[in-house]
């Protein structure tokens, strides 16, 4: 019974079956294979003991992606940046925490006849949504959406798309209760672009992630706010026909791995 022991435990090497301690998640080797060309894809080094840890919240990760796409659902999931990191690591660098009041400060109210459908997508429309941009390690994803919205109101407008200056936002608006990658509203950034009288491009005034002085040309501003409406549940659906909106959403633990 001995003499056999080591024949099983080189047995079970050999079909790839994991070996971990109780308290840990066992990974196998093929988990550890995508684990290692997703580290070379991402440039990712870590210490031995790092490595270790960031293997198991990987492997976990993974796991969720592949349940959640083996599953009947309206979106899938893929391997990203963030796949070596919990969501509560994102949460704690990337989501602010702070509570948000998110009522523009202008009771008005967009107001339609319809009929109007149940949705639109303005992305089958034509060239009206801008690409999806990367906020890093700063939490300006305020300025974001408002550039997003603006950009995509600009275009149906015009039939120009721009792409906007977020980092004029972090670093002019603080004025109007915005605080730069500490957090702001949207609501509160499309005031400070209506009373500042515009907003340079990106090609002027360059993304830099970071907080930094106000740089803004008015000579080089593109894009401008004329009013700021405020659109209730109630009034949502009528809205969504001519302009674009600007969701606010509270994320769970899916959000990191989001695709289509």
């Amino acid at each position: 019974m001995w003499a056999t022991l080591p024949l099983l435990c080189a047995g079970a090497w050999l079909l790839g079956v994991p070996v971990c301690g109780a308290a840990e998640l066992c990974v196998n080797s093929l988990e550890k294979f995508h684990f290692k060309s997703w580290m070379s894809k991402h440039r990712k080094t870590y210490s031995t003991e790092e490595y270790h840890h960031r293997l198991q919240t990987f492997a976990s990760n993974w796991r969720k992606i592949n349940a959640h796409n083996n599953g009947n659902h309206t979106f899938k999931m893929a391997l990203n940046q963030f796949s070596d990191m919990s969501f509560a690591e994102i949460k704690h660098k990337y989501l602010w925490s702070e509570p948000q009041n998110c009522s523009a400060t202008k009771s008005n109210y967009l107001r339609g006849t319809g009929p109007y459908p149940p949705s639109v997508d303005w992305r089958k429309k034509g060239n009206f949504v801008s690409p999806v941009k990367n906020q890093g390690a700063c939490g300006s994803c305020w300025t974001f959406s408002t550039t997003g919205a603006l950009e995509s109101a600009i275009a149906i407008a015009t039939g120009k798309m721009l792409s906007l200056a977020e980092q004029q936002l972090v670093d002019c608006a603080q004025d109007f209760n915005n605080h730069g990658c500490q957090g702001g509203l949207p609501s509160q950034a499309f005031e400070y672009i209506l009373y500042n009288k515009g907003i340079m491009g990106e090609d002027t005034y360059p993304y830099q992630g970071k907080d930094g002085y106000c740089k803004f040309q008015p000579g080089k501003a593109i894009g401008f706010v004329k009013d700021v409406a405020n659109i209730t549940i109630v009034l949502y659906q009528p809205s969504i026909r001519t302009i674009p909106s600007r969701p606010e959403l509270a994320l769970g633990d899916e959000y990191p791995y989001y695709l289509i």
